[in-house]
C-alpha cells in the first residue's frame, strides 16, 4: 500500500469532486494523477490559503482509496460520470462544479489539442494544458470527505504533509504508521461525504432541499386531495433523490 499527502489551496466540490457517491480527482495535481496506482491512498491537508491553518497545524480534508483510474478520454464518455459534466444550465451547485470538463474531438486523442474544454466556472483554458498533463482519473468508491469541517490528526498517526504545494504529493514512508492513520479514519468516520466544500457558494445542500420542499408544500392546499397527495409525494421523492445524491451510497 501507499500514503500520499497533499496541501489543498482550494477545496469548492471541484477538485477533488466529492458528489454522486463517487469521489474523483481529474483535474490539478498531474503529477500524481500520471504517477498513482489502484490501492494507493490520498490524503487532502488544508493550508494557510484555504482556511488559515498553518503549517504543521493542517486537518484533513478527505482522504481517499484509489479504486479505479481511467483515462480522461474515457472519463468523459463513461456513462457512470455524465452527471459530472458541468451543467450550468440547472441551480443545483453540485451541476456547476462537475470536474468531467474534458470532451475528446478524436477517440483516441493524443494532446490537449484535441480535447474540447466544456465551459465551467473552476478553470479556464490556461489550465487545460496543465491538467491533460496528468493523463488519468483518481477514482474512489471508498473514501472520507471532510470539505468545510475538516479533522484534526493527533502527531503519533499524523502522515508526512508537505510544507508546500507538491504536485505529486508527500509519500509516508512508515508503512505502519500510514496503515494505523487510514484504520483510524475508518474506524471512527462514517464514509462518503460528510460535510459540504469548504468554499460552497449554497450555505449547505441540506437548505436546498427545504427551498424545494417548501415550495411543493406552498402549492398544495387546494380542493383536489388526490393533486395534494401526489404534490406531497413528489416532494418526498425530490428529497430522498437529493440526499442520495449528496451523502454517499452506504
Amino acid at each position: 500500500m501507499e500514503l500520499r499527502s497533499y496541501k489543498m489551496k482550494n477545496d469548492s466540490g471541484f477538485a477533488p469532486n466529492p458528489f454522486f457517491c463517487t469521489m474523483t480527482l481529474a483535474t490539478c495535481k498531474a503529477p500524481l494523477r500520471r504517477v498513482a496506482k489502484k490501492g494507493w491512498w490520498v490524503a487532502g491537508f488544508t493550508s494557510k490559503e484555504l482556511c488559515g491553518d498553518e503549517t504543521g497545524s493542517e486537518r484533513l480534508v478527505f482522504l481517499m482509496e484509489i479504486t479505479d483510474i481511467m483515462p480522461i478520454h474515457k472519463y468523459f464518455n463513461c456513462e457512470k460520470f455524465q452527471r459530472k459534466i458541468p451543467n450550468l444550465k440547472t441551480q443545483d451547485h453540485m451541476d456547476h462544479v462537475g470536474d468531467n470538463i474534458y470532451k475528446p474531438k478524436v477517440e483516441y486523442p493524443c494532446n490537449e489539442k484535441e480535447y474540447y474544454q466544456i465551459e465551467n466556472p473552476s478553470h479556464g483554458i490556461d489550465s487545460k494544458k496543465d491538467d491533460l498533463s496528468g493523463k488519468y482519473v483518481l477514482i474512489s468508491d471508498n473514501f472520507h470527505y471532510f470539505g468545510r469541517n475538516p479533522i484534526e490528526i493527533d502527531i503519533p498517526i499524523r502522515p508526512k504533509v508537505p510544507k508546500s504545494q507538491a504536485g505529486s504529493g508527500w509519500r509516508e514512508d512508515n508503512i505502519p504508521k500510514a496503515k494505523r492513520f487510514i484504520r483510524f479514519i475508518e474506524d471512527n468516520y462514517q464514509k462518503g461525504m460528510i460535510a459540504n466544500p469548504t468554499r460552497w457558494k449554497c450555505n449547505c445542500f441540506t437548505e436546498e432541499i427545504q427551498n424545494d420542499i417548501m415550495s411543493a408544500e406552498m402549492d398544495i392546499g387546494s380542493s383536489d386531495p388526490k393533486r395534494d397527495t401526489d404534490k406531497m409525494q413528489d416532494a418526498n421523492d425530490l428529497f430522498s433523490r437529493k440526499i442520495n445524491a449528496n451523502k454517499s451510497c452506504r
